[in-house]
Parts: structure tokens; C-alpha cells; sequence
């Protein structure tokens, strides 16, 4: 008697199984995960200091020695903060005149509040963690010219979080940059 409630308690694997294998499995991709996002203090003010003075991100990567793409997602960390947009965004611009005395009240209390090292994207999580089927989908997507507001609907996430791996697939050379950029050639 003992042993029949005992097998009352008992798992059924056969059941399990059924149950388990019965679900598609979806794979599990995390974007950037090769990024270094930590920064000194002073490598972003020497990137805050070109930024202002017009210099290009190529530039910019360069002379703080860090990759393109770190720097790229320093600036998007900080961009309602302290990076103001540009007449050429990342290309050669005009330098920034007339910052606002907020711009520089920011600037002050971000430096004397953080650390000597900084994490981009402290709060980041969900953002980079896609499942392969939409990964598959947004590289077929791009590859046909849909603009990124038009990709952000059809996977299902943010504008920010396609740009992420927009990044990403560019990086690991998945995906060419565009012509038309972010925006696209919707003419379908």
C-alpha cells in the first residue's frame, strides 16, 4: 500500500518528456556580448571634448583607442545627458557652440557623482536577448531595405533595441551597413 502512494508522488518522465518535446526549442542569442562597456572618467571626457569639437567617430575611436562601436554605445548611453546631437551626427561636424548652462551643470555633476570607471548601459538586459527566429528574421528584414521603425514592429521590440543589434550583426559581419542607413528603401 505504501508503494502505491509512493508512485501517487512519483514523477512521470514519459509524461514530461511529452510534454517538453513537444514545445519547439528556441535558441537563445545575446547581442554585444564581446563589447567592453567599461570607461574611465577620463576616456569620456576626451570623448565628451572631441564630440563638442565636431571630430568624426572614426576619429574619435582612434585617439581613446577604443573600438568604434564602444564608443558609438557610450554616446547612445549618454546621448539626453551630456552628447548633443550633431550637424552630421558621427561624421565631421561643425563643433557645438553655445552649450546651455543645464549641458554644463550635467556635465559637472556626472563627473563628480560617478566613479573612476563608468559601465555603459548599467540597466541593459532584455535588450540585448533575442531568440534566433526573430535574429533570422531582422537580418532578412534589413537585407531587403525595411527601415528600422518597420523591423521594430515586426519583431516585436523597440526602435533602441533593433539599433543594438543592428550593431551587433554589423560587427560579427552578418549584415553590411546600408546606403539608405537606418531608414531603409521601403518601396515594397
Amino acid at each position: 500500500m505504501q508503494q502505491d502512494n509512493k508512485s501517487d508522488f512519483m514523477l512521470n518522465t514519459d509524461t514530461i518528456m511529452d510534454i517538453h518535446c513537444a514545445e519547439e526549442r528556441i535558441n537563445i542569442y545575446i547581442a554585444l556580448e564581446d563589447i567592453n562597456y567599461e570607461w574611465s572618467k577620463v576616456s569620456i571626457l576626451q570623448v565628451l571634448d572631441l564630440w563638442n569639437a565636431g571630430f568624426s567617430l572614426n576619429y574619435i575611436s582612434e585617439e581613446v583607442q577604443r573600438e568604434y562601436d564602444e564608443v558609438a554605445l557610450l554616446i547612445m548611453d549618454l546621448d539626453d545627458y551630456l552628447f548633443h546631437p550633431r550637424s552630421r551626427n558621427v561624421q565631421l561636424s561643425e563643433p557645438l557652440k553655445n552649450l546651455s548652462p543645464r549641458y554644463y551643470g550635467n556635465k559637472r555633476n556626472f563627473f563628480k557623482n560617478i566613479d573612476e570607471e563608468y559601465l555603459v548601459f548599467t540597466n541593459i538586459g532584455d535588450e540585448v536577448i533575442w531568440n534566433e527566429r526573430d535574429v533570422i528574421m531582422f537580418e532578412s528584414l534589413w537585407n531587403t531595405g525595411y527601415s528600422i521603425e518597420t523591423i521594430a514592429a515586426d519583431v516585436k521590440r523597440t526602435e533602441f533595441e533593433v539599433i543594438l543589434l543592428v550593431i551587433d550583426r554589423c560587427r560579427l559581419h552578418r549584415i553590411k551597413p546600408r546606403e539608405s542607413g537606418l531608414g531603409g528603401h521601403e518601396n515594397h
